[in-house]
């Protein structure tokens, strides 16, 4: 199925799953389909939820149904598509380089310095959809799939 709803692992990403240090992902009601590879995982190894960030608010869908409802999108009535808004990109840039750093101190300083330039290319691409976007505001717009709530609440 070419739907991320359908997704199964191969049994390649099973493996690298079972050999990983840390998994980073959005959300258990998201992307499900992991929730058993995780049984199998070292017990040192972490796995870190995106949403678990304080500072991410997980939006709600406000339009009622749809495919997204019918085919399961809406876990919860949640809305997960938070990569969509570049100011929790940068949250989720931040919270990665963190964990990595504990995990490997000795690469601490370079895990910094590539969330930072990210951040700074993430800055950069929210001024520009600022800037592209800002005379659309508020315009009706159709969509097959109901994930561009984080664009919305960015963006007008």
């Amino acid at each position: 199925s070419n739907s991320p709803h359908g997704f199964h692992l191969k049994p390649s990403q099973q493996r690298a799953i079972e050999a990983a240090d840390v998994v980073f992902y959005i959300d258990d009601n998201f992307e499900s389909f992991l929730l058993p590879s995780f049984h199998t995982m070292r017990k040192d190894a972490r796995r870190v939820a995106m949403t678990s960030n304080p500072n991410i608010r997980v939006l709600y869908h406000h339009r009622p149904g749809g495919v997204w409802v019918e085919k399961g999108d809406a876990a919860n009535g949640k809305n997960y598509h938070i990569w969509l808004s570049p100011a929790y990109g940068a949250m989720m840039v931040q919270q990665i380089a963190e964990t990595l750093a504990e995990i490997r101190p000795a690469y601490r300083e370079k895990y910094m310095e590539n969330a930072r330039e990210m951040r700074v290319r993430l800055q950069r691409l929210n001024a520009l959809l600022d800037e592209q976007l800002s005379p659309y505001a508020g315009t009706p717009y159709v969509v097959y799939h109901d994930a561009y709530r984080y664009f919305e609440a960015m963006y007008g």
